[in-house]
């Protein structure tokens, strides 16, 4: 009985050593064994006295992964979601337009442009203070080029138009 007691202990030691070598993770930043360039160094003997030369790797820097864009990029469905809203806002369907960009907004929630077209259409439907609230949200995810200029100005609208009491 102590021997199969003994027996099951060392057995599980050993998947537990299994175990903990098999989490061992490889870093996805650092160059896998082997990379680099050679460079030759002389090597010393016991006596002090430059025997040969041997090749030594020399690692390359750490890859550093690359930064994420300020401004996200839409999916394609996206931007087929806002293309069908300019078409029904088009054909003076706000409410149906609104619903899409917004359906465009809860698949890509930090895309600036569906933001900028959300507040086009707060806008035209008198909405001053959310179309104002939605072009600077728009701005604040990266807008820029033209539509941080639209953004601006729809912003700079809006206040004239809350400031006037519509």
């Amino acid at each position: 009985m102590v021997l199969s007691v003994t027996i099951t202990k060392k057995i599980s030691i050993t998947f537990i050593m299994l175990g903990l070598t098999a989490c061992v993770s490889v870093n996805p930043y650092t160059q896998p064994n082997g990379a680099g360039t050679q460079s030759a160094a002389q090597v010393i003997d016991k006596s002090g006295q430059l025997t040969e030369n041997e090749v030594l790797l020399e690692p390359q820097p750490t890859a550093v992964p690359k930064e994420v864009s300020a401004v996200a990029a839409a999916p394609a469905v996206v931007n087929n979601l806002l293309i069908k809203a300019k078409k029904q806002q088009q054909q003076d369907d706000l409410n149906a337009a609104m619903s899409t960009v917004e359906r465009a907004i809860r698949i890509a929630p930090r895309y600036p442009a569906s933001y900028y077209q959300l507040a086009e259409l707060k806008f035209e439907s008198n909405d001053f203070s959310n179309a104002k609230s939605l072009a600077q949200k728009s701005i604040s995810l990266g807008a820029s080029g033209s539509l941080k200029r639209r953004a601006l100005e729809l912003v700079q609208m809006s206040d004239n138009y809350i400031s006037q009491g519509l």
